[in-house]
């Protein structure tokens, strides 16, 4: 069978950790029984164990929604682990019913990779109304502050996060309920809808913030937030050679007018790098594309495999031996990564 995904289950973003020569594979996972777009408000996070990144041993579930009421009632989406001071980070995206489409952030720890506790404080990490939109109530209760990717910059224990920035001053309730729906259309139908483009368009950013103690956060302004796209989903951050790129995932239908005129539009993995981790950023291989709309690929991780070099693992939405969605991880894939180029081959 192509990729991997549990016995009856879709497989679609994650992450992965290194630990005594495992390669441990946590990922969002929701029953076959469902249609594929109804996932999303099943979803909790699976594990599974390999040595090779393409044979996997499954491992069964970690992390789940939690109890009726809890602020991560609704679901389990993308989140990181950090191994720090001998244990097992984790920060995910819960979401809330009743919230509609509103995200935060909690932090669950693990000391085996196995077990993990959720921690009392939940949620540690909400959107900065300063910088990022933020729920307004009603028909427009959507707050993107998602797929948090944990890491070390420059000493700081910093987590990259999904986001969007403030929509703007004197913007009506009825003109940004407008926008999201049109926005919606163009991710979910196949008709050639008009794309978005003024001060609600390419309004997705990545966001920063930073922590002494991983419970208690600092948010900053964006590190990028270049105003091509509506999402700039599953952040990866890496340092290679000099080099710092900001991976990402975006959907086509989410791409603003103007960017998609000059550079196209894809679903797929994008990237932008830049001479240290403050910028100033630009698009890899010139239009940002790394894996586009015909790879089927999305949420791609770039991994080190030691004496390998670089390699890219992305969850697909089609694959040779299904009809319809496939969702499920697939094979590991060299990369060459040289200043403003990568290419997955």
């Amino acid at each position: 069978m192509f990729g991997y995904a549990p016995d009856d289950m879709y497989a679609w973003d994650f992450w992965l950790v290194e630990h005594l020569g495992e390669h441990h594979l946590f990922h969002l996972q929701a029953p076959r029984s469902l249609h594929p777009e109804a996932r999303h408000h099943h979803a909790s996070v699976g594990h599974a164990v390999s040595t090779d990144l393409e044979q996997w041993q499954p491992l069964g579930t970690v992390l789940e929604a939690g109890p009726p009421g809890s602020w991560d009632d609704r679901c389990i989406w993308t989140g990181s682990i950090l191994p720090w001071r001998g244990r097992f980070w984790l920060l995910y995206t819960g979401r809330k019913r009743g919230d509609f489409l509103v995200q935060r952030i909690g932090l669950a720890v693990s000391d085996d990779l196995f077990h993990f506790d959720k921690h009392p404080a939940n949620p540690v990490l909400t959107a900065d109304p300063r910088w990022y939109q933020t729920s307004r109530g009603g028909l427009l209760k959507v707050e993107d502050w998602r797929d948090p990717y944990l890491c070390v910059v420059d000493g700081t224990l910093t987590a990259f996060i999904t986001a969007r920035t403030a929509v703007p001053a004197r913007t009506s309730s009825l003109r940004l309920a407008g926008a999201f729906l049109a926005e919606l259309g163009r991710t979910l139908t196949p008709l050639p809808l008009g794309r978005a483009s003024g001060p609600l368009a390419g309004r997705g950013c990545i966001a920063r913030a930073t922590s002494e103690d991983l419970v208690h956060w600092e948010v900053h302004p964006p590190v990028l937030a270049p105003g091509c796209y509506d999402a700039m989903e599953c952040p990866q951050y890496l340092e290679v050679g000099g080099t710092h790129y900001l991976g990402f995932s975006t959907l086509e239908g989410w791409t603003e007018r103007g960017w998609a005129r000059r550079h196209g539009a894809h679903t797929g993995m994008l990237a932008w790098c830049a001479p240290g981790p403050d910028g100033p950023w630009e698009p890899v291989n010139g239009d940002g594309v790394v894996l586009g709309t015909d790879s089927a690929c999305y949420a791609t991780r770039l991994v080190e495999v030691p004496g390998s070099g670089w390699t890219a693992l992305s969850w697909v939405s089609r694959c040779p031996e299904t009809t319809g969605f496939c969702g499920r991880v697939g094979p590991p894939r060299p990369v060459d990564l040289v200043g403003s180029r990568i290419a997955v081959r």
